[in-house]
């Protein structure tokens, strides 16, 4: 092992490697039960959206003679007015709400980290105008902008991940630059730009790996949002195109018809938008208590 004239081995001042520093991230992850809980939901869900198509007994869009039938060893869940069998659309329904949550968090993420992070450090007149902006996309409620952007481009999957992206990037952008705030003026920061570093690799090479805490945790509360916010739309009838089973859209259009005759048309879609809201916000509880030193303990 090298040894440097101070007796300190190099290894030492180089820090810990990044599989260590995994590591003890997954162990002190693992410390938090209902991270865990919410971790688990989400993966479940993940494999829903990816398999559940595939292992579907029903046919999704078949029409059957058993309607409104209440939830039996066939159907788990019962049918709706159709004969259709509810738990197959509720396992056809996760894949676009998980797509647009992932698709809208990452938009709201990578625009809002990229704007926050470059409108703090460089300051002026881009600040000024990129916070204006921000202030007039908080003004509009979260929901009437998301209409406002489906109305002017028809509903896809990709509409819809710009509409909710769109929704939640003021509030990425903001931590972003808060964080860039706190970290510009750091000594590291400033010794890096006297000795000859642009701005650029300032940029992505010291203050975003500083700021990455804050970003996953607010990658995490948005995960939550953005589920919330799909599945409204697709309530309001703007989320994703019919005949395609959409979790908002089964408890607004049939849930709500036949409610008292089928409590489970409403049951079923309802406990998994709510269990997938849960799960991400106790992911990003986790989150914060692992990644922030004041509340590791």
């Amino acid at each position: 092992m090298a040894v440097t004239s101070t007796g300190v081995s190099a290894a030492a001042i180089a820090g810990p490697r990044p599989l260590e520093g995994f590591r003890v991230f997954a162990r002190r992850f693992a410390r938090q039960p209902l991270g865990m809980f919410g971790l688990a939901v989400l993966v479940a869900l993940v494999v829903i959206a990816l398999f559940g198509p595939d292992l579907a007994q029903w046919d999704p869009y078949e029409l059957g003679t058993k309607r409104l039938a209440a939830p039996s060893a066939d159907h788990w869940m019962g049918t709706d007015q159709l004969g259709r069998d509810v738990w197959t659309r509720i396992m056809y329904g996760v894949r676009p709400s998980i797509t647009v949550a992932f698709g809208a968090v990452a938009i709201s993420i990578f625009t809002g980290t990229a704007v926050g992070a470059i409108s703090a450090y460089t300051g002026g007149i881009f600040d000024l105008v990129m916070q204006r902006i921000t202030d007039a996309l908080e003004a509009l409620p979260a929901l009437f902008l998301g209409i406002l952007v489906l109305t002017i481009v028809p509903p896809s999957y990709g509409s819809l991940m710009f509409a909710i992206g769109l929704v939640m990037l003021p509030v990425a952008q903001r931590v972003v630059r808060a964080s860039t705030l706190a970290v510009k003026h750091a000594d590291f920061v400033t010794a890096s730009r006297v000795l000859g570093a642009t701005n650029t690799r300032i940029i992505l090479r010291h203050i975003l790996p500083n700021i990455l805490s804050p970003v996953l945790v607010i990658a995490s509360a948005e995960l939550g949002g953005a589920i919330l916010t799909s599945s409204s739309l697709s309530f309001l009838g703007f989320g994703t195109p019919p005949p395609e089973p959409s979790l908002g859209a089964m408890v607004s259009g049939d849930g709500r018809q036949f409610m008292t005759q089928a409590p489970w048309l409403v049951i079923g879609p309802a406990t998994v938008i709510s269990l997938s809201i849960l799960a991400a916000n106790f992911i990003g509880d986790a989150l914060r208590d692992v990644l922030d030193p004041r509340l590791r303990n």
